[in-house]
Parts: C-alpha cells; sequence; structure tokens
C-alpha cells in the first residue's frame, strides 16, 4: 500500500510504529525495497508500482 501527503507529519503515527515497514522515497534503497515486496509476491516490478498526484 502506498500514502501519498503533502505533508509528512501526517504519517506520524505509521512512521513511529515499529510493526510496520516502511520504505521513504528517496532514502530507502531500492534493492531493499524489491527484496521485501517479492517476498510477498514474486513478479514485483518497482518501475511498474507508483502514485500520481494532481
Amino acid at each position: 500500500m502506498e500514502f501519498v501527503a503533502r505533508n509528512c507529519a501526517a504519517f506520524q503515527t505509521i512512521l513511529n510504529d515499529k510493526t510496520i515497514t516502511v520504505f521513504e522515497k528517496g532514502r530507502s534503497a531500492r534493492a531493499d525495497i524489491e527484496a521485501a515486496l517479492k517476498l510477498q509476491r514474486k513478479d514485483f516490478d518497482l518501475d511498474k508500482f507508483g502514485m500520481v498526484m494532481p
């Protein structure tokens, strides 16, 4: 699931919850993201995953 907001403060609860794995754009390595998500979905491709915000 991807969450998008204009202000990162909106995510403080999620970011502080240690039971949730969080990948932040620009901070998390692409290889780490793909490795974690491929455990759940073998055909996961980060190039085909995204969100467009108007």
